[in-house]
């Protein structure tokens, strides 16, 4: 079980790294967190349940540097997802110093060959209390290693538990959207503190480690190993299932607002660029949310510039053009607009190619020119839109208009 539920968190992490880091950066450290634990659960797993010196040559030791870094990249998805910032400061150097004296001190036994790594394991799996006798580490001692991981992480969930304290919606004064930083502070709170729970009983199970024997140590962590398996996939899993909570906390800056003048937002406004999509969701939101002169700032970008006819135009483009990180974008238009960007972005493409076809364009342009003007790569791309949102063909548009 501890097997699978590591591969798959691995697998998960994959995809939020692969599919979400360029929306928002803060997603990799999240990600990265998760994929290191799993290694933990995978080595935990080898060491235990199987009698595969090969797999146990593979994992043992030759990941312990990366286990120095889930404390770091907790704190860096927690402080950029609570300031909408996820650049690294200079400063941050210091919480690669673990990492580095750890990478540092396993040096010698990175470069020696695998037989040799291969012939430690066999060692280890006839008789597990060596563990503790093997010295790999020309730095320090196992003993040492087993207590700084988790003594390093809870060092760190101090700070981050003052990170949240400091950054309570209840008591901030910055424009942010209430909905929507409420929901990602009750995440950082349970991810809080079932990481707290889990680092509790690792430290227990070293602390143990002083007392008996290895073999009893790991047995009895059986249950804290499995449970962390699975708290950790579950929360992976629920980001996939909860999409919102990967927008992060996004923090209104006016500075790139656009200029609408001393008018007031009319509210419930219907988007005026697709008639059948409303601004605001379906499910009500507070109409003071500062995001929304963002969405008046995309609604007269696209009006305006029309970037959607360049085949190539992504939401990458737009945050340069508009001058907002992605995710900023991400939230606007599934939250408040309640439309994802490639929706948008072909229903605009059609409403331009009926303009054409509705001005009798078709008498000088083919089907494929009136597709390709408006921005579609393909015939078939633009037939098959084309009917998906009008119902009909473009030939049968054209037929039905002119009688």
């Amino acid at each position: 079980m501890l097997l699978y539920i590591s591969i798959l968190t691995i697998i998960l992490s994959g995809l939020l790294i692969t599919y979400n880091w360029r929306i928002n950066k803060n997603t990799f450290y999240l990600g990265a967190f998760f994929s290191i634990l799993a290694t933990y659960g995978l080595t935990h797993y080898f060491t235990i349940y199987t009698n595969s010196p090969f797999w146990l040559a593979v994992f043992y030791n030759n990941f312990s540097p990366f286990w120095f870094l889930t404390g770091p990249l907790l704190l860096f998805y927690y402080r950029g997802t609570l300031t909408d910032n996820s650049k690294l400061r200079p400063s941050d150097i210091i919480h690669f110093i673990p990492f580095l004296l750890q990478l540092v001190g396993i040096f010698p036994y990175l470069l020696t060959p695998f037989s040799y790594k291969v012939g430690i394991a066999s060692q280890i799996l006839n008789d597990l209390n060596l563990i503790t006798q093997f010295k790999v580490n020309w730095i320090t001692t196992p003993l040492v290693n087993f207590f700084a991981r988790p003594t390093l992480v809870f060092i760190y969930l101090g700070y981050i538990t003052y990170l949240l304290w400091l950054h309570n919606p209840k008591s901030k004064r910055l424009k942010v959207s209430v909905q929507q930083s409420n929901l990602i502070y009750r995440w950082l709170i349970i991810l809080a503190v079932t990481t707290a729970i889990l680092i509790l009983n690792f430290f227990f199970l070293s602390l143990s480690l002083s007392k008996q024997t290895v073999t009893a140590t790991l047995i009895n962590g059986q249950f804290t190993h499995i449970f962390s398996g699975v708290a950790y996939f579950c929360m992976s899993f629920m980001l996939l299932l909860f999409p919102r909570i990967l927008y992060g906390m996004p923090i209104y800056n006016s500075n790139t607002a656009l200029e609408i003048g001393s008018q007031e937002r009319p509210k419930k406004e219907t988007n005026p660029i697709i008639e059948p999509t409303n601004i605001v969701a379906e499910v009500q939101l507070p109409q003071d949310d500062p995001f929304y002169e963002l969405v008046d700032k995309i609604n007269a970008y696209l009006i305006k510039e029309e970037p959607f006819l360049n085949p190539d135009f992504t939401i990458n483009e737009l945050a340069v053009a508009l001058k907002v990180p992605v995710h900023h974008l991400s939230y606007c238009l599934n939250t408040l607009m309640n439309v994802k960007f490639t929706t948008l972005r072909t229903q605009l493409r059609i409403q331009y190619a009926a303009k054409l076809l509705d001005s009798g364009q078709a008498d000088d342009l083919s089907m494929d020119g009136i597709g390709k003007k408006s921005g579609f790569s393909t015939r078939s791309n633009f037939y098959n839109a084309f009917k998906t949102e009008t119902g009909m063909t473009p030939s049968e548009y054209l037929e039905r208009k002119n009688k």
